[in-house]
């Protein structure tokens, strides 16, 4: 009962600031559509950088023959900064073009700079671009889908606004609330409990009224409202626990603040919401596997594959198993912390 008192008295200090209660609940929900949005629009694309040593025509032609592939951007490229540019990703693949219809290609990766000197060799032989089509629906197949980079997005945003909505607890006990509270029979876990399980279940209203929203726009992610109903209250259990045990480990809203920035921000590198995990190299493979977001990653790739099976469901149980050790660890700080 005392759990479920804290959660009401929370719900209860919630309404007294109404500005307050609305700007911490629109901003999550604004957050999870707008991530939602991108990444469905997002598709893969290949950038072409082209040095002209021609009179220009050679460079037009060739653009004009691409013209009609979807996601292939050609540019004019400075020969001066060629491997600058593709380090900061710029251009995928520098062409060097020349009068006699020879060519120079330059590319970061060894594979894929074969496969544009063969298109480039079939282009001046018979006048055609062929192949660059095979190359995107290659990287189409091989990339994250919308709805796995949209849950990773959405998991670093509910991670930092979590926290900062359960730091309560840290200003409860700077005014003295918290001391007040334990001069009663109540231990310093219901508290914490208390204000997790309010956490948790905004979080989850937040979830249904951005799920719902999206239902009535024209998006397609490739999951239906059940199912990304179904996402949202996995990342809801893991964004939940996760800020319970930042807050109980810092001693002010700000370190609360930084910490989750930071942690959420590692988590979304190491567990594949900016690099699918296919890509990465072995080393960070292993790591990844101590990332909540890479298991929240693979859940979501399984609901979209539409199979039951034992592969499904464990996810599910590694994600439900880290997310309740946090909150248990976050009582056994909180307990030395408040007594």
């Amino acid at each position: 009962m005392g759990i479920f008192l804290v959660t009401r008295n929370e719900l209860i200090r919630s309404f007294k600031y109404k500005k307050k209660l609305v700007l911490t609940f629109l901003v999550p929900v604004f957050a999870v559509i707008v991530a939602i949005g991108v990444n469905s629009l997002m598709n893969p694309s290949i950038n072409i950088g082209i040095i002209d040593n021609g009179s220009g025509q050679v460079y037009q032609q060739f653009k004009d023959k691409t013209n009609s592939i979807s996601g292939l951007n050609i540019k004019y490229a400075n020969k001066g900064s060629i491997n600058t540019d593709m380090i900061l990703g710029k251009y995928a693949v520098v062409i060097e073009l020349n009068k006699d219809q020879s060519f120079v290609v330059t590319c970061l990766d060894s594979k894929f700079q074969e496969n544009v000197n063969e298109i480039m060799k079939n282009y001046f032989t018979t006048g055609e671009v062929k192949g660059f089509e095979d190359i995107l629906t290659k990287m189409e197949s091989d990339s994250m889908t919308a709805a796995q980079r949209g849950g990773g997005f959405i998991l670093l945003t509910l991670i930092i606004t979590c926290t900062l909505a359960a730091c309560n607890i840290i200003r409860d006990q700077q005014e003295g609330t918290l001391r007040r509270f334990l001069i009663s029979p109540n231990k310093p876990v219901i508290y914490i409990l208390g204000t997790f399980l309010y956490n948790f279940l905004s979080t989850i209203v937040q979830i249904v009224v951005s799920v719902g929203v999206l239902s009535m726009l024209p998006i397609d992610i490739g999951v239906n409202s059940m199912q990304l109903l179904l996402i949202g209250l996995i990342i809801a259990v893991v964004a939940s626990s996760l800020s319970c045990l930042i807050v109980n480990l810092c001693k002010t809203e700000l370190q609360a603040s930084i910490i989750a920035s930071v942690v959420a921000l590692i988590m979304s590198l190491l567990g594949g919401s900016f690099l699918p995990l296919n890509k990465m190299p072995t080393v960070l493979k292993y790591i990844s596997n101590s990332t909540i977001t890479k298991w929240v990653i693979m859940f979501i790739g399984k609901i979209q594959e539409g199979v039951v099976s034992t592969a499904t469901i464990a996810p599910i149980w590694i994600i439900l198993g880290l997310s309740i050790l946090m909150v248990i660890v976050a009582c056994k700080l909180g307990e030395r912390k408040f007594a």
